[in-house]
C-alpha cells in the first residue's frame, strides 16, 4: 500500500512537471514539485501568467481547493471592466457554480484593491447573509454588518457584531439602526447585560 502511495505520488508529480514544460515553458523537476515549492504556490505561479484555466486542471488533479483560483481570476477578468458589466459577468458565474465561489474573499479582495463600490456589491451577491458578515466588519461597513448579521437569524452572531461595533466607539453610528427595528432593538435587549445597556445609553 506505502509502495503503490509513493508511486502515485511520483507519477502524479511527473504528469505535472510535463504540463508546465509543455504549457508554460517552465522546467521544474518532478522531485522538487511540493518540497520546495507547495501546492498553493504552484497555483499562483500558473495564476499569475493568467493561465487560470491550467490552474484549474492541476488543481482538480491534486483535489485542491479550487475557490481561491476562481477568486484570481474574477479579479483579472473585472479589473478593466466597468462596475455594472463586471458585476453582471460574476453574477451570471456565480449563479452557474456557486460551490467554487467565495464571494467573501473576492470582496474583500477587491477592496483591499481600493474598489470599495464594486466590493459592495459583490458582496451584495452572497445570498447567505452570515457569509459575508466578516466581510463588513474586517471593511469597517457596520451599518451592513449589522443588517446582515441580523438577517442572519443568528442572534449570537448579532451581539457579536454589535458588541464589536460598540467596542470601535459606532454606538451612534449603529443605534438609529437598532433602535427602529424591534427584532434587533430585543435581540440587544435580551442578550447584554443591564450595566452595559445602561452605559450605553447614558
Amino acid at each position: 500500500s506505502n509502495h503503490y502511495q509513493i508511486f502515485t505520488e511520483t507519477a502524479q508529480k511527473i504528469r505535472i512537471s510535463n504540463t508546465l514544460q509543455t504549457d508554460l515553458c517552465v522546467l521544474i523537476s518532478p522531485h522538487y514539485l511540493f518540497s520546495e515549492i507547495t501546492q498553493t504556490d504552484l497555483l499562483y505561479r500558473i495564476c499569475n501568467r493568467h493561465r487560470f484555466s491550467l490552474a484549474l486542471k492541476i488543481a482538480d488533479f491534486l483535489s485542491f481547493d479550487k475557490r481561491s483560483i476562481v477568486t484570481e481570476w474574477c479579479l483579472a477578468v473585472t479589473d478593466n471592466s466597468d462596475c455594472d458589466s463586471a458585476l453582471r459577468f460574476l453574477k451570471s458565474n456565480f449563479e452557474q457554480n456557486t460551490d467554487i465561489f467565495d464571494i467573501c474573499q473576492i470582496a474583500s479582495c477587491l477592496y483591499h484593491e481600493g474598489r470599495t463600490t464594486f466590493a459592495k456589491k459583490v458582496a451584495e451577491l452572497e445570498p447567505s447573509a452570515m457569509r459575508i458578515v466578516p466581510f463588513y466588519t474586517h471593511s469597517n461597513m457596520w451599518e451592513e454588518a449589522i443588517l446582515a448579521a441580523n438577517k442572519s437569524c443568528d442572534s449570537s452572531l448579532f451581539i457579536d457584531v454589535f458588541n464589536q461595533a460598540v467596542d470601535n466607539g459606532l454606538f451612534s453610528l449603529i443605534s438609529p439602526i437598532v433602535g427602529n427595528d424591534y427584532v434587533m432593538f430585543s435581540t440587544v435587549a435580551k442578550m447584554i447585560s443591564q450595566e452595559r445597556l445602561v452605559s450605553l445609553l447614558t
